[in-house]
């Protein structure tokens, strides 16, 4: 049974350094027939900013490596909310000249998964150096680790899988109100310990508010963005104190207060339009540019869903399944072109 978690106190933001804040979570679990069960407390280590690094980030960087060499925590603690992780990462990726640190093509994915099936899991040097580009050994096992393993489920979790992770972070949880999310993950079997603690902390972590956003909250979102730009989401919930993720704020601020977003009701040609170009293009990217739309990409694809089928949850999962359809054919075809 789905462990009923309810919140003691709502988070706060520890005194220590920008590079180094952890929030803090405290819960406590439900009684059950008399048993007191004791608080725990989670801190989410990561509560750091995933945005691209800027120019000036940049140079930032290189002056305080100078003045701080390989002192990854000490440089980190300069910039507001990177992890030392991340600026060892992107000092090796404006560095390095010879190893390439972007995102992974196609054929990179496919050449990693034969050179796993052929050497294992083991020997991440001999799997890194025969990669259609350099990569760092340390990358390319993170990147099967965590994105490619196939023991690893991919997509929406199941009710039965919230309920195993729910049960396992109370019992795997360390001194220090850390959470072992490796041992989390042995417990439920089909995630990696990244999938769990992001789960938890994006999707089930109970501190975080859930329903409709209040006019306060709108007004200190228009606010903050007003003030800081809209690039720096945790920076913007900091400020706000709204007790959601940034995720979820980033979100509600692109599809439901961004003002360059068109949000006009749409008119019959419009609505043509969206599903004729559909139709032939089958991405609704290439659909927003052809149209030349400041409408939100979701905002689209639910409008054609509504007049496509008249439903969008039980439309989605038509029109997933017929695209899926096309595809297996269209490959099929060139297959037998092929041969």
């Amino acid at each position: 049974m789905l462990l009923a978690w309810c919140i003691s106190k709502t988070s706060s933001l520890l005194t220590q350094p920008l590079g180094k804040r952890l929030y803090n979570t405290t819960v406590q679990l439900p009684r059950t027939a008399g048993q007191t069960l004791p608080k725990i407390q989670i801190e989410q280590k990561h509560a750091i900013s995933r945005r691209k690094f800027t120019p000036e980030e940049d140079k930032k960087l290189l002056q305080l490596y100078s003045k701080y060499p390989r002192q990854w925590s000490r440089i980190a603690s300069e910039f507001d909310h990177r992890a030392p992780p991340a600026i060892l990462n992107r000092y090796k990726s404006i560095t390095a000249k010879d190893v390439f640190y972007g995102p992974y093509q196609k054929k990179e994915i496919e050449a990693l998964k034969k050179l796993v099936e052929q050497y294992g899991e083991n020997d991440w040097v001999k799997v890194a150096a025969e990669m259609p580009r350099k990569r760092d050994p340390v990358a390319v096992r993170r990147t099967w680790m965590e994105a490619l393993d196939p023991q690893h489920k991919r997509g929406a979790w199941t009710k039965y899988e919230d309920e195993k992770l729910m049960e396992a972070i109370p019992k795997f949880h360390k001194e220090g109100n850390l959470v072992d999310w490796s041992a989390v993950a042995d417990a439920v079997k089909s995630r990696n310990r990244k999938q769990c603690y992001e789960r938890f902390m994006y999707q089930l972590n109970p501190s975080h508010a859930r329903g409709r956003y209040t006019p306060i909250e709108d007004a200190k979102i228009l606010l903050a963005v007003q003030k800081f730009g809209d690039k720096n989401w945790l920076k913007i919930k900091e400020v706000t104190g709204i007790h959601r993720t940034t995720r979820n704020i980033f979100a509600h601020y692109k599809y439901y207060l961004d003002p360059s977003i068109d949000r006009s009701p749409w008119s019959d040609e419009e609505t043509k339009e969206l599903v004729d170009l559909f139709e032939k293009h089958g991405k609704m990217v290439d659909v927003k540019e052809i149209m030349g739309s400041r409408r939100s990409l979701k905002h689209m694809w639910s409008h054609y869903y509504l007049h496509r089928y008249g439903s969008t949850l039980e439309a989605r999962d038509k029109t997933r399944a017929e695209r899926q359809s096309a595809r297996k054919a269209a490959k099929a075809a060139t297959q037998d072109d092929a041969d």
